[in-house]
Order: C-alpha cells, then sequence, then structure tokens
C-alpha cells in the first residue's frame, strides 16, 4: 500500500475510495476489511508528504530504504452489509449482489417479481422491488365520475415503473389516483413494497399498482 501510494501520490480519500471499491481486495488478500481499512488510514497518514511530493514528479522510491506496510492488529472483520454499503455508496453499483441486499428483507412477503405472469392475469399480489426508471404521462380524462362529458378534457399525471428485485424487471402502471398518493416514494430511491393486480394485455404481465409504502416505513 505504501508502495502503491508513493508511486501514484494518490491522496487519501481516493485511497478511501479505492479500498470501498474493492480495488486493494487482491493486492490484500491476507487481510480482512476492517484492516484493509485500518492500512488505508496509517498509509495516508504516515505519507502524506511523501504523496505530494510524488504528485509534484519527484521519484521517492530510491529515496525512501523501506516502503513495507505497517502489520495491522488483529481486527474483527466489517458485517459484509457494510462492506456492500460502502461500494455501494462509492461506485453507485454491486458486482456480486442485488442492491437489494443492502436491506433487511426477512419478512418480505414469498412473492417475487418472477410471479408476475399470463397465468396469474387478475390476481391480487405484493412484493418488494427498487424502481429502476420511469416514465411520467397524463392521463386524459373526457368525463367525470358519472359519465357526463366534461367541457374541457382534464388532464391528471400517472407514470410507467420499471421495478426489479433479484428474481425479474416488471413493468407496472400508476394510475392518476394511485400516483397522486404515492408518486413521493419513487423519488427516494429505497425499496418499495407494491400490492396490486396482474393484467395481461398482448401476452406481456403488468402491474397495476394500487398500494404502495417504503420497505423501511
Amino acid at each position: 500500500m505504501r508502495d502503491l501510494r508513493q508511486r501514484t501520490g494518490a491522496a487519501s480519500d481516493e485511497l478511501a475510495a479505492l479500498a470501498n471499491a474493492g480495488a486493494f481486495d487482491a493486492l490484500t488478500p491476507h487481510l480482512n476489511h476492517a484492516q484493509r481499512a485500518w492500512l488505508v488510514a496509517v498509509v495516508a497518514r504516515a505519507d502524506a508528504g511523501g504523496a505530494r511530493a510524488a504528485r509534484g514528479g519527484q521519484a521517492l522510491l530510491d529515496l525512501v530504504p523501506d516502503v513495507r506496510d505497517p502489520l495491522p492488529p488483529a481486527l474483527r472483520d466489517l458485517p459484509r452489509v457494510e462492506v456492500l454499503r460502502r461500494r455501494w455508496v462509492t461506485l453507485g453499483c454491486l458486482a456480486e449482489a442485488h442492491p437489494l441486499a443492502l436491506w433487511h428483507l426477512s419478512a418480505r412477503g414469498p412473492q417475487r417479481c418472477r410471479d408476475v405472469t399470463a397465468a396469474n392475469q387478475g390476481q391480487p399480489m405484493s412484493f418488494v422491488a427498487r424502481a429502476i426508471s420511469r416514465k411520467d404521462v397524463s392521463a386524459t380524462y373526457r368525463t367525470d365520475a358519472h359519465g357526463r362529458e366534461l367541457a374541457q378534457p382534464r388532464y391528471a399525471p400517472m407514470s410507467f415503473v420499471t421495478v426489479e428485485d433479484e428474481t425479474a424487471l416488471v413493468e407496472t402502471t400508476w394510475f392518476p389516483e394511485t400516483y397522486a398518493r404515492h408518486a413521493g416514494l419513487l423519488e427516494r430511491g429505497e425499496p418499495l413494497r407494491l400490492r396490486g393486480v396482474i393484467e395481461v394485455e398482448h401476452g406481456c404481465a403488468t402491474m397495476r399498482v394500487e398500494w404502495a409504502t417504503l420497505l423501511t416505513a
């Protein structure tokens, strides 16, 4: 780690980001995540002057007699969810797990996105998923609730939202009433518990969302 720091002149926050992204896992396979974080912090603090000089173009390796890393103490490894959370914050994605692994899902129920099939047409369903894309549109109403024609069309926002879990992608429809109640949840970037009815058109199964809440609610 000291050798890398002196050769590249990486700043302490850059070293920390590389460590959180998993870039040093193969470089220090004998260390656990907690020891790796300790080593990065110690090297960054101890070699700050050397790193600044390296950024100035000086060849430091000939001047530093010992670039061996200090030996980390025996530290308990970080919980896996904490390691994943650091990688998610650093990279915005996870290579080794689905983002739902960042949340406690033991009580989410048995149904998954893969269960949204044409065979379940008309059936109610509930599952936990993340919204990954959406298309906001306007529904056009030309009659009122009693079927009487309106003098002017009325427009109401609604949305088509793609959600996913570890098993599949599902297209969902948020009609104006549902959208008005729950659209704010789509801005949170957190897993949602969705409830709705399965609809099939041209052989494609989607969910008409009737209710939504945050998984953490």
